[in-house]
């Protein structure tokens, strides 16, 4: 559900954080800035470095926050090939 008004600092992460998955259009508008993305990339921003996190774009948040899944996720160990077995 979209926010009737911009959300700011906290709010704004959780937000993002919970629609990390989706495009950057669909957490604008769900993060209360309608289409303006360069508003809500300005704020987001904002938001992370109050936090003590810098972040470039929405993008590299993005990538961040997959990488950071698949170490949650371990190592995965397998072999090259089903004859390796």
């Amino acid at each position: 559900m979209a926010a009737s008004t911009p959300l700011h600092e906290n709010e704004l992460i959780d937000c993002v954080r919970a629609n990390i998955g989706k495009d950057i259009a669909t957490v604008a508008e769900r993060s209360g800035y309608g289409g303006n993305i360069e508003k809500f990339e300005k704020e987001l921003k904002k938001a992370y470095e109050s936090i003590g996190v810098n972040i470039a774009t929405f993008d590299a948040l993005k990538q961040k926050e997959k990488e950071k899944e698949r170490e949650k996720q371990g190592v995965e160990i397998a072999p090259e090939t089903p004859s390796d077995l």
